[in-house]
């Protein structure tokens, strides 16, 4: 085994009834992954929830207890009804990610990059299905992206394919993986920062 990918973000905890944990404390994010380091000594990657809104504060306790790379972020809970049988899909809540969940992902990595320093390097995971979505992770502040749901549904081709892309984007922009990294990530501005639309709201309303 090369690499330890410690998935402490599992989004299943309130459903398992105490076989497994979601940790939202960084203290036990530090102890775990302390515990792990000690134990092993090839490489650890720690994945973590997006069910907290101290995403970084997750990431900062991992790095501090010596993991070599955070992956960010995991599934969150959710229920989809079955419109013609009105049952749950697969008979339970699931463990969703999709598409849908690039901004959040995207987020959480811009947000980690500014809190915890650019050396540091995150995995983005949930939400990527292409190259360029694989391209936007990079932007956000990920080192690399990880690509699963996509693969089980369609196949290895898909790799294939997002890699293509993504060395297409490289090459039309002319530059390389490691220039695209935390760029929009270091653009990005609160809301405090941005210029106030008052009357915005008309555009939105009738006459």
């Amino acid at each position: 085994m090369r690499i330890l990918e410690l998935n402490i973000g599992t989004p299943y905890a309130s459903q398992a009834r105490g076989a497994i944990a979601t940790e939202l404390d960084p203290a036990r994010v530090a102890t775990i992954v302390a515990a792990v380091r000690a134990a092993i000594k090839i490489p650890l990657w720690v994945k973590l929830t997006g069910q907290s809104e101290r995403v970084p504060d997750l990431a900062r306790a991992a790095f501090a207890a010596r993991a070599d790379s955070v992956v960010m972020a995991g599934r969150l809970l959710g229920l989809i009804p079955d419109v013609e049988t009105f049952e749950r899909m697969l008979g339970t809540t699931l463990g969703i990610g999709g598409f849908w969940n690039l901004p959040l992902t995207c987020h959480w990595l811009a947000l980690t990059r500014a809190d915890i320093g650019r050396d540091k390097p995150l995995i983005g995971i949930n939400g990527a299905q292409s190259g360029l979505d694989i391209a936007r992770m990079m932007l956000a502040g990920a080192s690399a992206v990880a690509m699963a749901s996509p693969v089980m549904l369609r196949g290895y081709d898909v790799l294939a394919e997002a890699l293509a892309e993504f060395d297409g984007f490289l090459e039309r922009k002319n530059i390389t993986a490691a220039d695209v990294i935390g760029q929009a990530a270091d653009r990005r501005k609160t809301f405090a920062d941005m210029p106030t639309r008052t009357d915005n709201w008309r555009n939105y309303c009738p006459a």
